[in-house]
């Protein structure tokens, strides 16, 4: 069979979630009596079938109740719960179970994911250089309970505002180095005796990672390879509208390239501003980028192709502003096809130094303007979130951009069907422009030190085949593989853990 030709030859991996069955298999527990546990509880009869059900392991409990004792919203409230409770012995372990049954809103999704993010935020502070738990390990049990943040099992409908825990969660797993974290996500359909046994048996268990439960079984988040070949025809169509948000970075540019290459197609780039000239968009780091990546020279080159390139500057959580460019974009070329998001903020600040405005400036590009392009391009015929493979192994620094990206996911998970492909794409670096929002790295050497990255050309075959073959809503693309991507993340964490004691 002929194929599409490729961009590049394509080796990397690709991967896809997969929840299996998996029992709690950790070191032994001590005895149940040994063991004192702090539970955060939603406000609700949950609260006390959640405490009673713990309190039949013989642990000793202490219940806070959201709205009595401390309140979620309210760092200082938090904070000053954290102080009392780890002032003489601390816990061995915390249960977060205060998101459980809550919905969005009328504030609707973006806003119900910041404040998921914020209120995890606040306690990862208020936990941040604790004393050590009185465990064999030494570290203190941090679950935090979700509700139906994952498309766990055939069927689940995803609520991306829940996934976004995830975000502090990784995070803090490598930030904190007398913690460890996981998730627990529950479906709280299945009535409250079901989701209290459920947390009743995460507060004993050990290990970090994900979790779910659906009907009593325990379902342990894995990644899975999927088998991929080069496409037989190309994603895009002769004459049809792609629009890229993040237009005019190094792999906005690229794949405005790509797309060109297709006959009569148009290309409409959105960016927080317009090419000005210079080495660098504005609004990316100082310096970053100089002499290699130059937008609006690399914009004239592609229209002087014959490429229809229609050019906007647009915040994409801007919705106003953005149902303008794309009525323009749509008044100018008839149609939308596809539109490809790009557009992101990537921040390096640990959890519990992170000031709330910067928190809500990473996430407003994934949250507030997937859900404003999803709306204004129902015709779209595919919807491409571009995502992170931090999401899969975490970020030492990185909580609010994987909590951003985990919305990505989850929002993937929930809106994708037979008749529109809507697919977060879990990207590592890019070499030659060295990640999601930044332009390029200043040396070709720079990008190759980094292990597990891809080639331009190779992320754009890595496109067209996800595009093609539809291996699902969330794929990772992982060169050097799942394991290699964990190893190093861990070994960063390992290494900004002792410069940040050294400073």
């Amino acid at each position: 069979m002929d194929t599409y030709p490729s961009s590049a030859t394509l080796d990397a991996p690709f991967l896809v979630p997969s929840w299996r069955e998996r029992p709690d298999t950790g070191p032994a527990a001590p005895a149940p009596a040994q063991e004192r546990l702090l539970l955060l509880l939603p406000e609700g009869s949950l609260a006390q079938v959640v405490a009673d059900r713990c309190a039949e392991t013989g642990a000793r409990l202490s219940a806070a109740v959201a709205g009595d004792r401390f309140h979620p919203d309210d760092p200082a409230s938090v904070a000053a719960l954290i102080e009392e409770e780890f002032a003489s012995r601390p816990p061995d372990a915390v249960l977060c179970a205060w998101a459980l049954g809550e919905g969005p809103g009328a504030e609707g999704d973006a806003a119900a994911a910041y404040r998921t993010f914020a209120r995890l935020q606040a306690l990862g502070a208020a936990l941040a250089g604790r004393p050590a738990g009185a465990g064999p390990d030494r570290a203190v049990r941090l679950i935090i309970a979700t509700d139906r943040a994952h498309r766990a099992v055939p069927g689940d409908t995803a609520r991306p505002y829940q996934a976004v825990a995830d975000g502090p969660a990784l995070a803090l797993g490598l930030e904190a180095d007398r913690l460890s974290v996981r998730t627990a996500d529950v479906d709280t359909t299945e009535g409250d005796g079901a989701i209290a046994a459920a947390l009743a048996a995460e507060v004993a268990a050990r290990g970090e990672g994900a979790v779910a439960w659906r009907a009593g079984r325990r379902l342990a988040l894995e990644y899975v390879p999927f088998a991929h070949s080069a496409p037989a025809h190309s994603p895009f169509t002769p004459g049809g509208t792609y629009v890229i948000t993040g237009g005019f970075g190094a792999i906005g540019l690229a794949l405005a390239r790509r797309i060109a290459e297709v006959p009569d197609t148009s290309v409409v780039l959105i960016g927080r501003n317009l090419p000005d000239g210079g080495g660098a968009p504005e609004g990316a780091p100082e310096g970053a980028g100089a002499g290699r990546h130059r937008p609006a020279e690399e914009l004239a080159r592609l229209r002087a192709s014959g490429a229809k390139v229609l050019a906007f500057a647009c915040d994409v959580a801007d919705r106003p502003r953005l149902a303008e460019v794309i009525g323009k974009a749509r008044a100018e070329t008839g149609r939308i096809d596809g539109v490809l998001h790009l557009a992101g903020v990537v921040d390096d600040t640990r959890l519990h130094l992170l000031e709330p405005g910067l928190a809500g400036r990473v996430m407003a590009p994934k949250t507030a303007g997937t859900l404003a392009l999803d709306e204004l391009c129902p015709d779209a015929r595919f919807l491409v979130l571009f995502s992170s493979v931090q999401n899969l192994s975490g970020a030492y620094g990185h909580g609010a951009y994987i909590a951003a990206n985990r919305f990505l996911d989850s929002y993937a998970a929930a809106a994708d069907t037979d008749a529109r492909q809507v697919v977060a794409i879990n990207w590592t670096l890019w070499g030659e422009v060295f990640g999601m929002a930044a332009p390029p790295a200043e040396t070709e050497a720079a990008a190759g030190a980094v292990r597990g990255w891809l080639a331009t050309a190779e992320g754009i075959a890595a496109l067209e085949r996800i595009l093609v073959h539809r291996p699902g809503p969330q794929v990772a693309v992982c060169p050097d593989g799942y394991e290699a991507q964990l190893h190093r993340a861990g070994s960063r964490a390992a290494a900004a853990r002792e410069r940040a004691a050294r400073a």
